[in-house]
């Protein structure tokens, strides 16, 4: 078994209540993809009838003690036809499914590693906005102020620019609250527990944003390994439909006795023979019991292709979605972007305006907060892109975010990169 070899053999074993029986073991051993070991399958027979009626045979054959000295004889008994193949077959389908879900496991962690990071740098660029947004509120403060004393505005002004710059501090607050939070929730999932910044602080200017493909075919969907998980659960179905309808046939065996007797001596062998033959077992007592044991695994194996062919299709499914749903962020970024150039100007005309008398401080604040949303859309617009990009990948199982990932960064700038 060390050596990774099928074994076989028989062995005394004990039941629950304390007695024992005789045993047919084999003990097939499941290799993952490296060739490794990781668990092994054990097939167990109960063959104690079988050894007391050949205690009784050779019992029958010895005869008078005065006869022989000695009467031995050595059988070897295997079965040429049994069930033990496709239960194998059996565990093999299902070892391998089983590995495919680990598999796709895996990638789901790498996909909420990737949604955790891009959460921690949606926080950090919003507490950048925000940090902006007081600075802003703040200068409008202080025009307020230079106003009031200079008798070009009322102290009704004022005291609206200090609301409204009390509430964006507060804003800021939890925005930090947050960012401490995600870093801390980004350590965990990684293990690694370091000061240094976890987020690259982007450019909401330049960050680069490619258009995903115009043509999109959700057939790469079929490749993910649940979908191939699913389809080895049927495979595994359909062997124990197999094991079911094998219950139902004659078992065929093959037998070898070879007698030594003596008449003087006690180790003796005076005579020399040996049988070989071919005999079958067949269970007609349980006849009801093996059909609906059959019906019931073909039912089973019907079950496990239907989910598997839903499952195929709703991958397809999931795969366009997640492409359209790039696609609409990959819009969102660029409707976004001239939406906070056209902020930032008009916040530029309607401060200038109200230092001229012209408008008044609630004119200036609309602005200012349409300017701060503007900010905000865009943030959350380039986050809905990154993890665009990952669930893409993550549904159809092709490297399309990668290759979009490669082309962004070989356009990004270096040194804001390090």
């Amino acid at each position: 078994m060390q050596r990774g070899e099928v074994w076989k053999g028989e062995i005394i074993n004990l039941r629950k209540d304390g007695s024992s029986y005789w045993e047919a073991l084999t003990v097939s051993p499941n290799k993952n993809e490296d060739g490794l070991i990781t668990h092994r399958v054990y097939m167990k027979e109960d063959i104690s009838l079988r050894k007391e009626l050949e205690q009784d045979i050779a019992r029958i054959k010895m005869g008078p003690p005065s006869d022989f000295g000695n009467f031995f004889n050595a059988v070897i008994d295997q079965a040429a036809f049994d069930n033990v193949r496709k239960f194998i077959d059996y565990a093999n389908a299902a070892s391998d499914a089983a590995s495919l879900d680990h598999q796709r496991a895996g990638q789901t962690v790498a996909l909420k590693a990737i949604e955790a990071y891009e959460g921690l740098a949606l926080a950090q660029a919003y507490e950048r906005v925000m940090k902006a947004a007081v600075a802003s509120a703040e200068g409008h403060v202080g025009q307020a102020q230079s106003m009031v004393d200079n008798e070009m505005a009322t102290e009704a002004d004022l005291l609206q620019a200090k609301v409204y710059l009390s509430g964006l501090q507060q804003r800021f607050i939890e925005v930090q609250n947050m960012v401490a939070v995600a870093g801390q929730y980004i350590k965990l999932l990684t293990a690694v527990d370091t000061d240094l910044p976890l987020a690259v602080a982007r450019d909401l200017e330049v960050e680069p944003v490619t258009p995903p493909p115009a043509q999109f075919d959700p057939a790469g969907s079929r490749s993910r390994a649940d979908i191939a998980a699913r389809r080895k659960q049927a495979d595994a179905a359909g062997k124990m439909v197999g094991v079911a309808r094998g219950a139902m046939l004659p078992h065929v065996n093959l037998g070898v006795q070879k007698d030594y007797y003596s008449q003087d001596k006690i180790f003796g062998n005076d005579a020399d023979s040996w049988t070989l033959g071919v005999y079958a077992t067949w269970d007609v007592f349980k006849g009801l019991q093996n059909i609906s044991a059959l019906k019931k695994a073909r039912a089973q194996e019907r079950a496990a292709r239907y989910m598997a062919d839903f499952e195929t299709r709703q991958a397809g499914v999931q795969a366009t979605e997640a492409w359209l749903n790039l696609a609409a962020a990959h819009d969102k970024v660029a409707v976004a972007r001239e939406a906070v150039t056209s902020a930032r100007e008009g916040l530029r005309i309607v401060t200038n305006q109200y230092r001229e008398g012209l408008v008044s401080m609630v004119d200036l604040l609309d602005t200012q907060a349409a300017a701060n949303m503007a900010e905000g859309n865009l943030v959350q617009a380039l986050h809905d892109y990154q993890v665009g990009l990952a669930r893409l990948e993550y549904m159809a199982a092709v490297p399309v975010g990668a290759d979009v990932l490669d082309r962004r960064d070989s356009n990004a700038n270096p040194e804001q990169d390090r």
